[in-house]
């Protein structure tokens, strides 16, 4: 109910870091990915994904997503890749043939690094 009355604007006026220590604390995870998204942190978004039991699953979709699609910076991008990087044994561990897909379509440059290390 707090991340749809979020979305809609229905409270207006709260201490944006105080809602989000709470959320932490509570591992109101998807109240978190929205306070990070409002200031373009999608790469703590991966995190908020891995530590939610109930999506950690669907890291390898929002992943794709941001990587393919337009509107999101370089930048951006880029610190999402090496979040992605810092999680690897996670990542496999979670799906080995999701993270294979995303390694493909968006990893082509770090599959050597990436075999590597996995090893």
């Amino acid at each position: 109910v707090l991340l749809e009355l979020l979305q809609v604007g229905g409270v207006v006026q709260f201490n944006e870091e105080r809602l989000f220590t709470l959320a932490e604390k509570a591992k109101f995870y998807q109240i978190c990915e929205f306070l990070y998204e409002k200031k373009l942190l999608y790469d703590l978004i991966v995190d908020c994904y891995l530590q939610d039991p109930l999506r950690k699953s669907e890291v390898f979709s929002y992943i794709h997503n941001l990587m393919s699609m337009p509107g999101y910076s370089s930048e951006e991008k880029l610190k999402v890749k090496h979040k992605v990087l810092q999680h690897m044994q996670e990542l496999v561990s979670l799906d080995p043939g999701k993270l294979a897909d995303l390694v493909v379509w968006h990893f082509k440059n770090e599959v050597q690094s990436i075999i590597s290390e996995l090893q």
